[in-house]
Formats: structure tokens, C-alpha cells, sequence
């Protein structure tokens, strides 16, 4: 279903401030930085109905917001942007062939955990470190589950290969066929080039920049 106008304008600037700044968004921050006519309480109740209707989150400790899966879900599907890397990054990373290679810089790139994979056969990882970065990953259970992913990357990548309906998939939360990954947005990818199938799968918080991720991968694994 569809969003309002209204709704929508709210919802992604509320996204793209958390996606920024790991930090809960309140109604007056919405306000201002959307420069609304609106009154607060009106901006109030606006972010009450998003949040009634599954796309926000209140946690305990402040007045602000945070997005669901379902929030990053619409986000994804409904109001990210096409974005143009610069001409000096994509020649960079047209000289890129080999899949680790490509795995390694957009992990180094993007912040992100990044696997690859040339005929199915032995995963290279990197950016664990990064990673672990986020502030997500203060929590002792995400960094447990990260540990999982990487430990159990063969298995976990048949799982998203099965579970994946195009050539690049992006899983958010809850949608994760992976019980470990559960809070984490991943990126699954495909391409073929030779007769030889390549796997690039990329991982990082809910938080991830989808927009910014999806920019890098179509460039190499446009449908």
C-alpha cells in the first residue's frame, strides 16, 4: 500500500536521518528539517499513524523514532533514488575483475562485510572489522551473529542463492532467510561472465545506505 504525499516525504527524510546518524528522530526535527507549514501537532500525528501502521518504532529511552524492516522495505522499493557515482569511480571500478577484487573494494568502499565467490567454490571475506564499527554492534549478540556469518558464509550463501528471485537481492531484517542476520540489511548478487558464475554477497546494519549500495552494485551487476 501506498503512502500520502505527505507520508512519504516524512518517512524518507526520517529514514535517511537515521541512515545518517544512528540516532532516534523526533517530530520537531522532522519539522525543521523539512521546513513544514504544518503545526507540531499535526507533524505529531502524522509520525502516530506511520508508527500505528508498522513503518516506525518508539524505543524506551527517547521521544524519537526509529524505522522497522517495514519502514526500510518501502524505502527500498518506493522512494530510493538512482544514484550517479562519479565518472573517476566508475572507471575505477570498471578496472576491477576479479570478483574478490570487487567484493574487497566496495566492503572497503561502503563500510560493509563483503564475500565473494567464483563458481561457487571457496568465499574470500573482508571488512569484518568494519563492520563491527557501526554502533549496532555494541550489542554482544550482533557481533556474535556476525562471527556466525562469517563462519557459516558456504552454507549461508546456497540458503540466499536459493531464497534470491533476480540477479541482485537486497534482504532487510526480518526477511533474511538466515536466523543470524536477522538485524542486518545483506545485499545478494549474481553475475556470469565466461560461463562462470560469480556470488558477491554484502553486509552491514539496517542502517546501510540501500541507496549509496545499490548505485555500486548495478554497476557491476546490472540486471
Amino acid at each position: 500500500m501506498l503512502l500520502s504525499e505527505r507520508e512519504n516525504t516524512i518517512l524518507d527524510f526520517l529514514v535517511r536521518d537515521f541512515i545518517k546518524t544512528a540516532e532516534p528522530v523526533s517530530s520537531s526535527k522532522i519539522r525543521e528539517g523539512l521546513r513544514l507549514k504544518e503545526s507540531p501537532a499535526t507533524i505529531r500525528n502524522i509520525v502516530a499513524d506511520l508508527d500505528e501502521s508498522g513503518y516506525l518504532e518508539q524505543p524506551h529511552t527517547s521521544a524519537g523514532r526509529v524505522p522497522t524492516d517495514m519502514a526500510y522495505r518501502y524505502f527500498v522499493d518506493n522512494l530510493m533514488s538512482e544514484v550517479e557515482l562519479s565518472r573517476q569511480i566508475s572507471l575505477r571500478m570498471k578496472r576491477l575483475t576479479l570478483d574478490r577484487e570487487i567484493s574487497r573494494f566496495l566492503a572497503e568502499t561502503l563500510n560493509l562485510m563483503g564475500f565473494s565467490s567464483v563458481d561457487e567454490g571457496h568465499f574470500d571475506g573482508h571488512g569484518l572489522f568494519r563492520l563491527l564499527k557501526n554502533p549496532e554492534f555494541k550489542k554482544e549478540e550482533s557481533v556474535l551473529d556476525a562471527g556466525y556469518f562469517v563462519d557459516h558464509i558456504n552454507e549461508l550463501a546456497k540458503i540466499y542463492g536459493r531464497q534470491a528471485t533476480k540477479n541482485t537481492e537486497i534482504f532487510i531484517g526480518k526477511e533474511n532467510p538466515a536466523r543470524c542476520a536477522r538485524e542486518f540489511g545483506v545485499f545478494y548478487a549474481e553475475s556470469y561472465g565466461r560461463g562462470v558464475k560469480q556470488i558477491t554477497i554484502l553486509v552491514g546494519p539496517k542502517r546501510m545506505n540501500y541507496e549509496l549500495v545499490s548505485g555500486y552494485i548495478n554497476l557491476f551487476f546490472d540486471e
